[in-house]
């Protein structure tokens, strides 16, 4: 298709990068339905929720990857105190004692505190040995959400490991199961009719942007994939919303961003923070504890256009941005 005009210098170069980070996916060019559902119950956006299948809600996360363990402690305990409530790490990260130790200490109520640990084996002796080896840093107590960080590369042995997932619900070590990275096919082996619902991933974690709605891996068709998280009351949360990986545009810098933060008087990230509320996912961001606190405090309208124009992921469409200045 053809480009739309650009309303400001260098957004068709913008474009095409943007299509080139979007070669795994389709271009739609109507503006899709929301992907998730997000629940506010106040002004700001610390106030959004999104609704686990049991009732369950949780906010707005921070992430802890590329931390030592004492930084993610330090990190997460400021975040703790500022208000966020929803913490992510992984056994390839190595920051689950520094979270459990912002957990313990903050003085918080541990049940107002939901925690995923994400967790991957190539088989299911060595998914209990991981697992063996978090609890060893993570302590006593069930963890929130334990996640599948990526599923093994052998087809065959999605289904063993997540029964070592299922154990752990089972024996009451972990409250609920996630999933990452994992394509449709997966998620829909996963949450089949004949598998007990609350063995189902409660949330999955999805590379997720202005730019790119979807997987780590290409897909026939990514309006299959959310529509199955939907169809099965799963909570979508987008990490990546600031910092690209793999092929993802750096949304931070993009000028057609920058311009609608212009527009609407705020930080480039506060506008992609209310963006992932505006289409119902939930963000996990990785930055400073303050900055994630000001993100989520924030109470930026979005206007219905620029929400629209957003989830086109493309630029100012049928003149979308015109009288909002």
């Amino acid at each position: 298709c053809e480009p739309p005009e650009a309303p400001w210098p260098g957004l068709v170069e913008v474009l095409k990068r943007v299509v080139g980070a979007m070669g795994d996916v389709d271009l739609e060019m109507a503006p899709p339905s929301p992907l998730g559902k997000c629940e506010v119950f106040g002004g700001s956006h610390a106030e959004a929720r999104w609704r686990l299948r049991d009732g369950t809600l949780i906010g707005p996360g921070i992430g802890t990857w590329k931390l030592t363990p004492d930084e993610a402690a330090a990190r997460v305990a400021a975040a703790l105190a500022s208000g966020v409530r929803h913490v992510d790490t992984a056994a390839e990260y190595g920051t689950e004692g520094g979270v459990a130790r912002a957990v313990r200490s903050s003085g918080i109520p541990r049940a107002e505190i939901f925690v995923n640990i994400k967790v991957a084996g190539e088989s299911a002796d060595e998914l209990r040995n991981v697992i063996s080896d978090v609890r060893s840093r993570w302590g006593d107590g069930p963890i929130d959400c334990l996640m599948l960080h990526r599923a093994p590369a052998a087809p065959e042995m999605l289904e063993q490991v997540w029964a070592v997932l299922e154990e752990e619900v089972r024996a009451g070590r972990a409250r609920y199961l996630g999933a990452s990275n994992l394509m449709s096919a997966q998620l829909e082996a996963l949450t089949c009719d004949g598998r007990q619902r609350s063995l189902w991933p409660a949330l999955v974690q999805l590379k997720c942007s202005v730019f790119h709605q979807g997987g780590y891996f290409s897909e026939t068709s990514l309006a299959r994939l959310w529509a199955h998280l939907k169809s099965k009351g799963i909570v979508p949360v987008g990490i990546s919303i600031f910092n690209p990986l793999h092929s993802c545009v750096d949304s931070l810098v993009e000028p057609l961003v920058g311009h609608w933060a212009s527009v609407l008087k705020c930080s480039s990230a506060e506008l992609l923070a209310q963006w992932a509320r505006h289409v119902g996912v939930c963000p996990l961001v990785r930055c400073s504890a303050a900055h994630a606190a000001e993100l989520f405090r924030s109470a930026l309208a979005l206007p219905p256009a620029v929400g629209r124009a957003l989830r086109l992921g493309v630029a100012d469409r049928d003149g979308l941005l015109h009288g909002l200045a």
